[in-house]
């Protein structure tokens, strides 16, 4: 964690698009869509114990300053496609996690599709999200009621500012969130850096073009609910070593392109 100014770049640069954009005449529908990334998983291999190290050590604080120094680097996306190429994420980090937190495995592949239903969903309401979540075990009932709060302020149409201040009360809610233990604390802190780094770029408010004004338009669904649901699968990723490049490259890019192919292939041509 020593050299995370590093990592800055590919975080960014993949996680800004993940989730939901303005509908375009080219949608298509997802359960038409293969789920790929199912087949050909291995069995997860990471200690996520290690999440218990990230603020003592101030991994997040110095996260969060690194996304925000270099957001202004992460508003050109169009080499998106060819930095994933054919990779595919393991899934079954999911069930990973839930060992590590005592929990009951889940079918990795219903709680994809399901997943992927409610966030290509414009109708789909936090309820429904947060329910995914729950009854899955991924959060706690105290995480997810400060993701509810979260979602209340920060689907309204704010100033950059005025984001910001959110977030940071944000954080200071989890921080006194007693429920919580040491390590789904620092999830939602490390949730809460990702999305403040985006609050920096210029998708965030951005009104370009036509592809930049679909990702605006639903800035919270790209930015607050895509973060949310993938966290899990990306914090290995920090703790990789030497590859931890590649590995955020390619996992938050899958799930970009994903959300990108369903909701703004006809606002971005380039997809």
């Amino acid at each position: 964690m020593k050299n995370l100014k590093f990592i800055t770049v590919p975080i960014m640069a993949c996680l800004f698009f993940f989730i939901s954009c303005e509908k375009e005449e080219s949608k298509e529908s997802t359960e038409t869509r293969p789920i790929e990334i199912i087949e050909g998983q291995k069995e997860a291999s990471f200690n996520f114990k290690q999440l218990e190290e990230l603020q003592s050590g101030g991994h997040i604080e110095e996260l969060e300053a690194a996304l925000i120094k270099n957001a202004d680097q992460f508003n050109d996306v169009e080499g998106l496609q060819q930095v994933v190429g054919d990779y595919t994420p393991n899934l079954e980090l999911f069930n990973e996690y839930l060992r590590f937190k005592g929990e009951k495995e889940i079918d990795v592949e219903s709680f994809y599709v399901q997943g992927q239903r409610i966030l290509s969903n414009d109708e789909a309401t936090v309820d429904e999200f947060i329910d995914l979540l729950g009854s899955n075990n991924i959060y706690t009932d105290a995480q997810l009621n400060l993701f509810k709060g979260l979602d209340e302020v920060m689907r309204q149409d704010l100033t950059k500012d005025q984001y910001l201040r959110e977030v940071d009360a944000f954080k200071e809610r989890v921080t006194q969130q007693e429920e919580l233990s040491l390590s789904e604390r620092n999830v939602m802190l490390l949730y809460a850096s990702v999305v403040k780094g985006f609050i920096y770029t210029d998708h965030f408010t951005a009104e370009k073009n036509k592809c930049k004004e679909c990702m605006r338009k639903n800035r919270w669904r790209i930015f607050g609910w895509g973060a949310f649901y993938w966290l899990i699968t990306l914090i290995p990723c920090i703790f990789s070593g030497p590859g931890f490049i590649a590995c955020i490259i390619a996992t938050a890019g899958f799930w970009a392109l994903y959300a990108i192919k369903v909701h703004c292939s006809g606002a971005c041509p380039w997809i």
